[in-house]
């Protein structure tokens, strides 16, 4: 990555589009990425797509965020559970078996 950063800031320095500087430093961008970055530098509108660009992808995280917590929460939940379980057998198996030695 910082390989590529480092081509990318060299290739802009010598004059090269900022959109053909990004295809030229390997993955940096995405294509979606790419793709605004050309119609950013083509229009002369840069800043505008790179925030639209910026707010797609923390659009796409959340989103990711969002289904990695509705998949993790159960499971933490079950892991917990479990540990409770585990705690409460070691703290009565001894009560039990206790009680069972008892004479009646």
């Amino acid at each position: 990555m910082k390989n590529n950063a480092k081509k990318f800031s060299e290739n802009v320095l010598r004059g090269v589009g900022i959109t053909e500087a990004a295809m030229q430093s390997g993955n940096l961008f995405s294509q979606t990425g790419l793709e605004f970055l050309s119609i950013g530098e083509s229009s002369g509108n840069l800043p505008g797509m790179l925030t639209e660009f910026a707010e797609i992808q923390e659009q796409e995280l959340f989103a990711r965020l969002r289904d990695l917590k509705a998949v993790l929460e159960p499971v933490l939940v079950v892991i917990i559970a479990a540990m409770i379980f585990a705690v409460m057998s070691v703290m009565l198996s001894p009560l039990f078996d206790l009680m069972t030695k008892m004479p009646e």
